[in-house]
């Protein structure tokens, strides 16, 4: 397991983390006057940490146009130690105008009192900008329908239409004078009807009806409209009275409102599936508070989790607990990084990795009266960490056993680097891990190779094919040539077919072209062999020959004389040894046919009862 972040590592990254915030932050003392800002407030106002401490930030905030409330709220809120939240209309430091949310909570000393405030400034410009434009163009619409509004109705006591007028006559159905006379269940749809009669109902109730929505079939489509109602007085004392509805063409604020609760709903999906925990440990009263992340990651019960300290610290590992506890320590005194890789135990039986970022939130004495951060997973970084080293280690003792060289090339900049063991078998140790130029690596295989090379790696660098394998030559150092074995392959490929990186691994075969080559000696002295011995029996069998043939020829002769049954016996046995000494030599000749792959076969008839006989003879 790899040695967790030093409390100096974890406390560099909390304050990147609280620097490069998006948010604007502030700390307060007591009396309202700046103590630090991060590096977004500084950015946006235009006024840096040294040139706003000990001053109230009002004072580089503020415009001519500020609301005249702003200043009199924040003050009665922070003077009585409640959190307040303000909109505001500030000027930066260049002239800029721009609008901020200011939420300002209160922080506590070890006794509890409020010692100072927090602020987060979210710079809401955008928003304010949209709601602006969007009250401009609501008030614009309503100046618009006072003078000529989109749907004005006249309807009498029974709902029948009196009077009708569309400022543009696609919000209509049918003409605008086909509709007299005609009750509303008679033009409009079921459900739109029944809201009329509703809105009668409510006039007649309260004198006036504002805001209730419908959506209507126009011939230029479906359109939202909102409604408006009032009572109509007879036109004469005694007469019928009625109704005035004003029905407005809402469909862009609709559309509007629809899409900003759509952007609502993702912002709120963003931060709820934050792959951070959120925590916060009041160092007084030694209460420790995470966000409902942190359940999820011990897999604990939905929600928040909230307690003291020392339960947060139970769950943490005990090879961790003591090293967490230093960097806190050495946070809280000399104010170095917090950040730290520690195992909390899950609810599961086992331990998470998790990585917790830090930093102290002191009083107007700097003493640290709080400690808020973030929490991350890191359990599936850590994992992958570990696997790729086994991977590594693995593949370094294969390289190793099998004495295996490799080498690679950067495709973007064409530089060659090899590893020691290539750099060693080559007799050139002080190139290992150093990058050259293609032209040089190159330069060491053997002249006779490089054309052969030089085609399988163009096949390769022009996508042909995606590895390759030679054997062929390198130089050592003195020159003299090393067999090697390449198998090279690439390693990605960019959209236009480029390799992004080659890499080749080199076998060393000395020992095998060694014994190839005794091998091969071995094979031309027994084959030398063979054919001596060959020769030696064609001319045995040549000299053996020769005297045979005449011992046979004159049995024959014999054969022709006078001689008794024994004498006779006696040449018989002669010639039938002789023709058995033929057979043998025949035999030999055969071997020597064989080895040449010269051998014939020659059937001929034979008795089997002389061959009996003239075997028994022999004996």
């Amino acid at each position: 397991m790899a040695e967790a972040p030093s409390p100096d590592d974890l406390m560099r990254r909390l304050r990147t983390l609280v620097q490069s915030a998006s948010h604007m932050l502030v700390v307060m003392g007591l009396d309202r006057t700046i103590l630090w800002v991060n590096k977004a407030w500084e950015t946006r106002t235009g006024y840096a940490l040294d040139e706003v401490r000990g001053h109230n930030p009002g004072q580089f905030l503020r415009c001519p146009d500020t609301g005249p409330d702003v200043g009199p709220t924040l003050r009665r809120e922070m003077e009585a130690g409640r959190r307040v939240r303000v909109d505001m209309l500030c000027e930066s430091r260049d002239g800029e105008r721009y609008w901020l949310n200011i939420d300002v909570q209160p922080t506590y000393g070890p006794d509890g009192a409020v010692d100072g405030f927090v602020a987060v400034h979210t710079d809401i410009t955008e928003r304010k900008i949209q709601e602006q434009a969007a009250i401009a163009a609501r008030n614009r619409l309503q100046a618009t329908l006072n003078a000529m509004p989109d749907i004005v109705v006249e309807l009498d006591s029974q709902g029948r239409f009196i009077a009708v007028h569309a400022s543009d006559s696609d919000l209509l159905l049918q003409p605008a004078h086909t509709l007299i006379g005609q009750p509303l269940e008679a033009v409009l749809r079921a459900e739109v009807a029944q809201l009329g009669r509703t809105i009668m109902a409510d006039v007649d109730a309260t004198g006036v009806v504002r805001g209730h929505r419908y959506q209507l079939q126009t011939s230029g489509g479906m359109r939202w409209f909102e409604l408006s109602a009032s009572a109509r007085p007879p036109e004469a004392p005694g007469g019928d009275p009625g109704y005035v509805v004003v029905a407005r063409d809402i469909s862009g604020l609709h559309e509007a409102e629809a899409a900003l609760r759509e952007a609502n709903t993702r912002y709120d999906l963003a931060v709820t599936g934050s792959l951070m925990a959120i925590w916060d440990n009041d160092l007084v009263t030694r209460q420790v508070y995470f966000s409902a992340r942190f359940n999820e990651i011990i897999g604990g019960s939905p929600g928040d989790w909230i307690g003291s300290t020392d339960e947060f610290l139970d769950m943490v590992h005990p090879e961790d607990g003591a090293r967490i506890s230093a960097a806190t320590v050495r946070h809280l005194e000399a104010d170095e990084p917090y950040n730290q890789d520690i195992r909390v135990r899950d609810e599961r039986g086992g331990y998470v990795h998790v990585r917790v970022r830090g930093k102290a939130i002191r009083d107007e004495s700097g003493k640290a009266v709080r400690m808020a951060g973030s929490l991350l997973d890191i359990t599936a970084e850590r994992e992958a960490k570990a696997q790729a080293r086994r991977l590594g280690v693995r593949a370094q003792i294969a390289l190793k056993a099998g004495r295996l060289g490799v080498w690679e090339q950067d495709g973007s900049t064409g530089l060659v680097s090899m590893d020691a063991t290539l750099a060693e078998l080559m007799d050139r140790p002080g190139l290992a891990d150093t990058p050259m130029p293609p032209t040089d690596a190159w330069a060491f295989t053997h002249p006779d190779d490089i054309e052969k090379t030089t085609e399988l790696l163009r096949g390769l660098i022009v996508g042909e094919v995606d590895e390759v394998q030679s054997e062929h030559r390198i130089l050592k150092r003195d020159g003299s040539p090393v067999w090697i074995l390449a198998q090279v392959g690439v390693v990605g490929r960019d959209a236009a077919g480029k390799p992004l990186r080659i890499v080749g691994i080199t076998q060393d075969l000395t020992e095998r072209k060694a014994a190839e080559l005794r091998l091969k000696e071995l094979l031309g002295a027994a084959e030398a062999a063979s054919a001596a011995k060959s020769q030696f029996l064609a001319n045995m069998s040549h000299e053996i020959r020769t005297p045979l043939n005449g011992v046979l020829g004159m049995a024959q002769l014999m054969e022709l004389t006078s001689l008794d049954s024994r004498q006779r016996s006696y040449v018989e046995t002669i010639r039938a040894s002789g023709h058995a000494l033929q057979a043998v030599i025949e035999d030999i000749l055969d071997i020597s046919r064989i080895e040449a792959g010269k051998l014939t076969l020659s059937p001929e008839p034979s008795l089997t009862g002389d061959i009996v006989v003239q075997a028994l003879a022999s004996v």
